[in-house]
């Protein structure tokens, strides 16, 4: 396959040694937004465990942005840049091309050393019949000393699909992920840091029956 054809130098620009990711055009809006939301992945990222999870919400809620912030924090860590893939699915036509993109990347990968691979495949929920690529890549040995975070837009499907995938979505915590728009306290919370949950909410207390 020519990764040419799927333009991966220009998904992936932290390749080049001397990219600053912070300058990547996701990150670049959102320093520039009043505030910003770290979802609990961006924290909770099993960086060092072999996993294939999927993140599942509405479109235009962040998740792209969410996949940068965590690849910046493994750059960060001092993760290998090469070995962090970040693709889109809104050209793919089929699950074997997904299935040979990320094939032909961790061959080439592999052939310079065995570092754990990270695998961020954007809205894969729009290509039909997507869990068969994913289970295929597991069976063949391609998923191995490597995490992987599917994201989509189509919650039924990404959760349905997802679920046919049993024994491959590792076991370092629920495999299936949400990133829904913000509730009143959350939204409140991030607006006003200094806000203490604890002394302007208490706790309903649960009805007992008599």
């Amino acid at each position: 396959m020519d990764f040419d054809n799927y333009q991966l130098p220009l998904h992936n620009p932290w390749w080049d040694e001397a990219f600053d990711v912070g300058k990547e055009t996701k990150l670049k809006e959102l320093g520039t937004a009043k505030f910003i939301y770290r979802h609990p992945l961006t924290w909770e990222f099993p960086e060092n465990s072999d996993v294939v999870f999927t993140l599942r919400g509405p479109r235009r809620i962040g998740k792209t942005t969410l996949l940068k912030q965590i690849i910046a924090g493994l750059i960060r860590n001092g993760h290998q840049r090469q070995k962090i893939l970040y693709f889109p699915c809104d050209r793919i036509k089929d699950f074997n091309e997904i299935y040979f993109l990320i094939q032909n990347f961790v061959l080439e990968a592999r052939a310079e050393n065995d570092r754990r691979l990270f695998l961020f495949i954007d809205e894969i929920s729009s290509v039909a019949d997507w869990q068969r690529a994913v289970k295929a890549l597991a069976d063949d040995g391609f998923l191995k000393n490597t995490t992987a975070i599917l994201t989509g837009s189509n919650a039924l499907d990404l959760k349905k699909s997802s679920e046919r995938l049993p024994g491959r979505t590792g076991k370092w915590f629920k495999s299936d992920k949400t990133f829904l728009p913000l509730n009143f306290k959350e939204f409140y919370r991030l607006t006003h840091p200094q806000w203490d949950a604890k002394v302007h909410f208490q706790e309903i207390p649960k009805y007992k029956k008599a």
